[in-house]
């Protein structure tokens, strides 16, 4: 007879929705807001199924990311404000994370916005999900800047698709 350990890593999404959405000083209906995220989270399901992706990581990436966003457009630094906003909340939110996936989603959630790609199955399925929703602001996603064998063939369906629907 076998027996099997299982990990489960316990963090509630819907209290790190919360906390996030209270740290969100943009309009309700943002282009960076609750709807984005919960649309980069869609992304980040379909992204994970690839090996190696942490599941977990990407949907708190999602929760997170634009969370410290001061405005539309010009934030640069929003990331990076994310990314400290994770370490505060690691203590009491994110305990269940080990230190892997917690640098991941530090990682992930600093970088996202400044046009990289990383060949970590994880980060680069954050990076991927948000980029996904580039459309949302008329930008399609370029192939060559994502980090995923999906994201890179989504990315290629949506140009095709966008051609097509312009003929």
């Amino acid at each position: 007879m076998y027996f099997f350990l299982y990990i489960v890593t316990v963090i509630n999404l819907l209290q790190i929705e919360k906390i996030a959405r209270e740290q969100f000083c943009l309009h309700r209906a943002s282009i960076h807001g609750l709807g984005h995220w919960k649309q980069v989270a869609e992304n980040g399901i379909v992204l994970s199924t690839q090996p190696g992706t942490d599941g977990i990581v990407v949907q708190l990436f999602a929760l997170l990311h634009d969370c410290k966003r001061m405005d539309e457009y010009t934030d640069t630094e929003h990331g990076q404000r994310a990314a400290e906003f994770a370490v505060r909340i690691r203590s009491q939110h994110l305990k269940a994370l080990s230190d892997e996936q917690f640098e991941k989603l530090h990682w992930a959630c600093g970088y996202h916005n400044h046009g990289q790609v990383h060949d970590d199955p994880t980060i680069g399925a954050c990076f991927d999900a948000d980029r996904l929703e580039l459309t949302r602001v008329g930008i399609l996603p370029r192939a060559d800047l994502m980090c995923t064998p999906i994201g890179k063939r989504m990315a290629v369906k949506m140009k095709h698709s966008f051609i097509l629907s312009s003929d």
